[in-house]
């Protein structure tokens, strides 16, 4: 009893300086709420998030930071689906790329997935939902960062925290061991699809020299996963503590890497582990070894034959049994190389700081006391009044200070709208019963001289706003006609399913949903100049903007939670929006335009997006884009002009002179 009371006093002294300089580091941020939020993905399953999710606990609670956990969609876990808020949280950490924001609070992406994972699984719906995040934390690869920096921008990758898989206690400090013995723990998924397991050969010759303490699930599928090992030991739990106990028993552990991990510079959770746990690390050639640890471990590269890596490794064991101190000095250095720079308290102080900043930035743009800046026109389509009613209202109380609200609705429900809307709310009735879906511009007319914001965008009554992040990308439009907004589909699959997948802001126009019309801000004068464009929806108007020659801006932070789940079941109630055809007048000056364009390059940024610039608004201008557009032939600018009328309503004679002008400029 005197020895564990000795070696948890030692534990305790090692761990107090990472413990008590993250705590103070993160009392000092201003007006912090001291609880953080984690998702946890599978609740019901026991999986290797669930540890990782007790060890960010551990380390909170260690640096006086309350932590609530929430299911996949945001929701407080415990709670009648309510969604977590900027008031509950200073920020919430995603541990897996499935989940996309969905709430209104700082996100932290926490990016431990090899790139081949998003391959594997779906690149374009997972790194899309992974994008939807505000900051991103990483273990250090390169090749994350890269591609952090290629889809958001420099300005967002410059300002990524450390936050790797490791933890903050226990921490066991090192021993010598009468017998060195070599760990190692998995769930051997090679053996469920019939294939050999990447170090199937190892582990079983280190078996029958009976070196080997193995632990996983005993069974899944009616597969018995270990079966034939002497060293098998059962499963243990995911509770972010007993495995390290398991570590430190056995003297020496083996952090073999697969080939995707290696790939992408990530280090999985093994390593950090058996750093905790004061044992040996046997790992192979993962350069992250050598960079965190230097040349305190025993190197054993997956390239070599099978029984040269036994032999190495049951050389190393013999040699420690001989000489107990080289072990005790191995596994000192490698712990001290975890107290200095892995520790997970002082991580989290990081993480903690990167939210910090990224909250203040948006906090100072919008400050609610500051004038509205940006007219929401609501078109309410939703079925249950109830139901509108409490959208409206509750965006009306969320935008105070920062949006101003108008909602156009059917004459004959004018009198219940006005006395059941917020006060702030201004009420607009349709000139007629409303049997169909107006487009944006309809709704503009209607509003008319209600409007005084600089910026305007039009919602359908299914949309949650964001309001900070939408207002801070009103602000950092200024100047441009058109921003797009990154925003978040709710919808369902056949079988009733709900999903919450990311969109970009400039995203292809085309693969955008019809109904995510509040995804963009428009500038109020700029609408004001084209009235006579009546009809026209708001992804022609987007082009518009392009064929004026004009900057469409992107801002991808996430604004806006778009519901089409309900929506699509009601539309039956509602006409599509009129199609009438452009009159000669606007036509004319559109053509005109357009001819300018063909060399300018405006046309491309319309078909190509692209974010080039190192701030958080990312211009798509012509500029951006001058050197494809030098190496375009003649006839290629032809087809893409011509592509971009067709997304415009035309007469029958506009078609018919285009296809006279191709006739006769040649272009088949």
């Amino acid at each position: 009893m005197e020895a564990a009371d000795h070696t948890a006093s030692d534990a305790t002294a090692a761990t107090s300086g990472p413990v008590t300089e993250a705590k103070q580091a993160i009392a000092s941020l201003p007006g912090i709420k001291g609880t953080i939020a984690v998702i946890r993905m599978w609740p019901e399953q026991a999986c290797a998030e669930h540890e990782c999710v007790e060890r960010i606990r551990t380390a909170a609670e260690l640096v006086g930071v309350r932590v609530i956990e929430l299911d996949k969609f945001g929701h407080i876990v415990g709670t009648p689906r309510q969604r977590v808020a900027r008031e509950d949280v200073d920020f919430v950490i995603h541990l897996h790329y499935e989940t996309a924001k969905t709430y209104d609070a700082v996100s932290v992406a926490a990016m431990w997935n090899p790139t081949q994972f998003y391959f594997d699984w779906g690149f374009d719906r997972h790194w899309s939902n992974q994008m939807s995040h505000d900051v991103y934390a990483y273990t250090g690869s390169p090749e994350i960062k890269k591609l952090v920096r290629a889809s958001r921008g420099d300005f967002v990758a410059a300002d990524m925290p450390l936050l790797n898989h490791t933890l903050a206690d226990p921490i066991i400090p090192p021993r010598v061991h009468d017998e060195y013995r070599v760990f190692y723990c998995g769930i051997n998924w090679e053996k469920l699809t019939n294939k050999p397991a990447r170090h199937d050969a190892v582990l079983r010759e280190l078996d029958k020299q009976g070196v080997l303490d193995v632990y996983g699930p005993t069974e899944i599928r009616g597969v018995k996963l270990w079966d034939g090992y002497k060293g098998y030991h059962g499963s243990l739990p995911f509770d972010g503590r007993t495995i390290i106990g398991k570590i430190a028993d056995a003297g020496a552990c083996l952090v073999f890497s697969s080939e995707a991990h290696i790939n992408s510079g990530i280090m999985s959770s093994r390593l950090f582990e058996a750093m905790a746990a004061g044992a040996v690390v046997i790992g192979d050639e993962h350069p992250f070894l050598s960079a965190a640890i230097g040349d305190n471990y025993i190197r054993v590269p997956s390239s070599l034959p099978a029984e040269e890596r036994v032999k190495r490794i049951m050389e190393a064991l013999e040699r420690f049994g001989r000489d107990p101190q080289e072990a005790l000095a191995l596994a000192s250095a490698s712990q001290q190389r975890l107290l200095e720079s892995y520790h997970l308290c002082t991580q989290l102080a990081n993480v903690y700081a990167a939210a910090h900043r990224f909250s203040e930035r948006s906090r100072a743009l919008t400050l609610p006391s500051a004038e509205p800046v940006v007219d929401l026109i609501v078109q309410p389509l939703y079925g249950d009044a109830n139901i509108v009613l409490q959208r409206v209202n509750g965006l009306a109380k969320s935008c105070q200070g920062r949006a101003r609200i108008t909602a156009i609705v059917d004459p004959k429900l004018r009198e219940w709208f006005e006395g059941s809307l917020d006060a702030a709310v201004q009420v607009v009735p349709l000139p007629d019963a409303q049997t169909r879906i107006l487009d944006p511009m309809e709704c503009f007319e209607l509003a008319g001289n209600r409007l005084t914001c600089p910026k305007v965008a039009f919602l359908l009554g299914i949309e949650e706003v964001f309001p900070e992040t939408f207002a801070a990308a009103c602000i950092e439009a200024q100047g441009h006609p058109v921003a797009r907004v990154g925003h978040i589909l709710r919808h369902r699959d056949k079988t009733g399913n709900v999903f919450y997948d990311y969109f970009r802001g400039a995203g292809d126009l085309n693969t955008l949903h019809e109904t995510a019309s509040g995804c963009v801000i428009f500038d109020r004068d700029w609408l004001a100049n084209r009235v006579p464009l009546r009809t026209i929806s708001w992804k022609d108007l987007c082009r518009m903007a392009v064929l004026d020659r004009q900057t469409v801006v992107d801002c991808p932070t996430t604004a806006i939670v778009i519901d089409i789940t309900d929506y699509e079941q009601i539309l039956y109630r509602f006409a599509p929006p009129r199609a009438v055809p452009l009159d000669i007048e606007t036509m004319t000056r559109l053509s005109g335009n357009v001819q300018e364009s063909i060399s300018s390059g405006a046309i491309v940024a319309a078909c190509r997006p692209a974010a080039v610039t190192a701030d958080p608004v990312r211009g798509l201008s012509a500029e951006n884009l001058i050197e494809t557009v030098h190496a375009m032939d003649q006839e290629k600018r032809w087809r893409i002009m011509l592509d971009l009328y067709k997304s415009i309503p035309m007469p029958l004679w506009v078609n018919q002179f285009v296809t006279f002008v191709r006739t006769r400029a040649g272009i088949r």
